[in-house]
């Protein structure tokens, strides 16, 4: 699996296979419903758990960056004014190093990628990682749009 980010601190849990109560990890017997779980099973259960809490985690960082999205857009334009401002003056390598800038910012899509590869292709049914993995959908659908709205404003016109 690729990681991001360092591994932080996760507590380790597993599920009830009867109650689905949350249980600390290597209990022999659920403390709600009195379901013996065997340790195989509660291996197993507790993988899932660490892989959801991990995603879960990482989708919350990665969506603090959805609103850089609306800077990106203002250098957009900083960037088109640029390109109309220093096309005559003859300092183009103003505008074309602001283009080599706004290239980093597909780290943002790229980083959201790795996310959906990494963990967005389980078919795990919990109603947190569903939604991180429509949020994580969405983010990248709007950088996508971002992208496409930044290279059709500076490379299309004029």
């Amino acid at each position: 699996m690729i990681r991001l980010f360092p591994d932080e601190e996760i507590s380790l849990k597993l599920y009830c296979p009867q109650c689905g109560e949350l249980l600390p990890a290597g209990t022999e017997r659920c403390k709600y419903c009195y379901e013996e779980i065997d340790e195989e099973r509660g291996e197993f259960n507790t993988a899932i758990h660490y892989i959801l809490t991990s995603a879960i985690k990482l989708a919350n960082n990665i969506g603090t960056n959805d609103p850089a999205v609306f800077f990106y857009i203002g250098v957009t334009f900083l960037s088109l004014w640029l390109k109309w401002g220093l096309k005559d003056e003859g300092l183009y390598f103003v505008w074309v190093a602001l283009e080599i800038y706004n290239s980093l910012w597909l780290g943002a899509a790229i980083i959201i990628i790795i996310w959906l590869f990494s963990y967005g292709r389980f078919n795990i049914i919990n109603d947190e990682y569903e939604q991180k993995k429509k949020e994580m959908k969405q983010s990248l659908i709007m950088w996508l749009a971002a992208y496409v709205f930044h290279y059709f404003i500076v490379f299309a016109i004029i």
